[in-house]
């Protein structure tokens, strides 16, 4: 591994929940080496900026190049979002840009159209805006790059590449954490509903879980292969997701909406991914070592060996033939050994 970063982002406020918070690499990353990049740039006016390099190799090529600086955050040091992640829908060849951005702590933003906090935001991959986003012009530039509104955290989402469809983890308030899934246009409520029950024009969460258990804070989610990857058929196609209280991973069938454990006892897992092979990777905030410098950890879920085949039986002593007149008792036996016993069978006839 290497011991030194590729590159360092310069100008970065890293107070609180601002920072480096969003990173993805275009869908043809091994041929352009585009990586973009979503974080706090630090200054008089601090904003959140949506940028990209160029790598070659480990080289980075060139400068930054600044695709949207978005407004002021002010002295918000909350709810800054920042996930992003690229799809191609259907047989569009437009690569597209999705980008979360939470309402940073300020809830009526969520809801009004003229600002882009507590939103899900689609771009081209220069930055520009797609003239099929559903609310092209309502008031300002940024405000046109809306997919969707009503969200209070949006801590990070996944597209299912197969199917398109984005799930969203909004971080709640008090009482509920939510998975949502994310249309055009789409109203998910926020700051006037939470959980489960929501008002007319507003769309419910697929699944929300209320703060119980440990449970605080909805964080990473990655959907698995419909077909292939390492792990057993009942975890294809579904979405993981997790609690960085609780500790846990959970998976959800798209289809069904049904939920259930895949993992428990980890320490603070903040985002999900999957390797090449098709193995769970988490992020975990832990601060177990923290004293030694290390903060935080990169550790990947495997596939249990299969048992071993149960050892066959192997034949000691094999019954001997015996000739009795009809009607008379006979006794035929064997002994067997096993790799942990020796069996002896009896048979009278």
């Amino acid at each position: 591994g290497r011991s030194a970063p590729i590159w360092t982002v310069p100008d970065v406020n890293a107070e609180g929940e601002r920072g480096l918070l969003g990173l993805a690499a275009h869908p043809e990353f091994d041929d352009n080496g585009l990586l973009y990049l979503y974080y706090t740039v630090d200054g008089s006016t601090l904003h959140n900026r949506l940028g990209r390099i160029t790598l070659d190799g480990d080289l980075v090529v060139g400068d930054l190049e600044v695709l949207v600086d978005f407004p002021s955050i002010g002295s918000a040091i909350r709810h800054m979002g920042g996930a992003l992640r690229f799809a191609r829908e259907g047989g569009d060849s437009r690569s597209l840009l999705f980008l979360a951005i939470g309402d940073r702590a300020q809830r009526h933003l969520a809801q009004d159209l003229s600002n882009p906090f507590g939103k899900i935001h689609r771009f081209l991959d220069d930055g520009s805006v797609p003239p099929d986003n559903p609310l092209i012009d309502p008031g300002t530039s940024t405000a046109s790059s809306i997919w969707a509104y009503g969200l209070r955290n949006p801590f990070t989402f996944a597209i299912q590449p197969e199917t398109g469809r984005l799930f969203a983890n909004d971080v709640g308030s008090k009482d509920w954490e939510e998975v949502n899934e994310i249309v055009a246009g789409g109203n998910y409520g926020w700051p006037s509903s939470e959980g489960p029950e929501v008002a007319a024009g507003e769309i419910a969460p697929l699944y929300a879980y209320p703060h119980s258990a440990g449970a605080c804070a909805v964080t990473g989610g990655v959907f698995y292969p419909r077909q292939g990857g390492l792990y057993p058929p009942e975890h294809l196609g579904r979405y993981f997701f997790s609690d960085f209280c609780a500790g846990w991973i959970r998976q959800l069938d798209p289809e069904s909406g049904d939920v259930v454990p895949f993992a428990s006892g980890l320490a603070a897992p903040t985002n999900l991914a999957l390797d090449r092979e098709g193995r769970l990777i988490y992020l975990s905030r832990d601060t177990t070592d923290a004293d030694a410098g290390i903060r935080g950890r990169v550790i990947r879920i495997g596939v249990a060996d299969a048992p071993p085949p149960p050892e066959l039986p192997r034949i000691l002593e094999s019954p001997r033939s015996v000739t009795v007149a009809a009607g008379a008792t006979v006794t035929f036996s064997a002994r067997v050994e096993n790799a942990n016993s020796t069996i002896w069978l009896r048979n009278d006839v």
